[in-house]
């Protein structure tokens, strides 16, 4: 069987960056044994900055899936980049056609990067999750694993080395931790145990 068009210059590409992050950033990876080798898997990622979406497909041991913004693929030297980094157009927000979108990604076994507070950070504290990384790991059921970042929001402090750009891959949620609770309060649940991991491996307290 042929192998799809780019990925070997994706898994190049992504190796060429990282080397990179490491020698002008102070790029830390931890934790990658977290994240399963195979299989449908959520990765879900506090948000600081447009950066952050490469930067976690960098540190990924699995190659991500992401969902980005329709207005973004009307750009066309810029949606050819993005189309080979795994993104697909959504309109914004947990829409319907975005949920089937993702699921259809988590269901043929891929691994799909999200961001449950569903905007960047202004401040850099984490906030709120949005229903929908809990309806997508309900739905889809597939494992959770939260995904501590660090850095992205002052890329300059890192280049001086004042400040590391950090991921942190952290122990998963598994389908076992919701099975005996309703629907509904297992969309919560989720998002709420990734926000709360999330502020635990950034040595915070989460109080959304």
């Amino acid at each position: 069987m042929s192998r799809p068009p780019g990925r070997g210059l994706y898994r190049f590409g992504w190796r060429v960056l990282r080397h990179l992050a490491k020698l002008l950033f102070g790029f830390e990876v931890k934790g990658e044994e977290n994240v399963p080798p195979e299989g449908g898997v959520l990765l879900a990622s506090n948000h600081l900055s447009l950066a952050d979406p490469p930067v976690v497909g960098v540190a990924s041991p699995r190659e991500l899936h992401y969902m980005a913004k329709r207005e973004l693929f009307d750009i066309p030297i810029f949606r050819r980049l993005i189309t080979t980094l795994n993104a697909f157009p959504i309109s914004r927000g947990y829409g319907r056609e975005a949920l089937e979108r993702a699921l259809d990604v988590l269901r043929r076994g891929k691994a799909l990067l999200v961001f449950p507070e569903g905007t960047r950070s202004r401040d850099g504290r984490l906030g709120p999750p949005k229903p929908g990384v809990g309806m997508l790991a309900v739905r889809a059921g597939v494992p959770v694993v939260p995904v501590a970042l660090s850095g992205t929001k002052h890329l300059g402090r890192c280049l001086l080395r004042k400040e590391k750009l950090k991921v942190r891959f952290i122990r998963p949620l598994l389908p076992e931790d919701w099975k005996d609770i309703s629907e509904r309060e297992a969309f919560r649940r989720v998002g709420r145990m990734v926000m709360e991991r999330i502020a635990e491996a950034l040595g915070e307290t989460y109080e959304g």
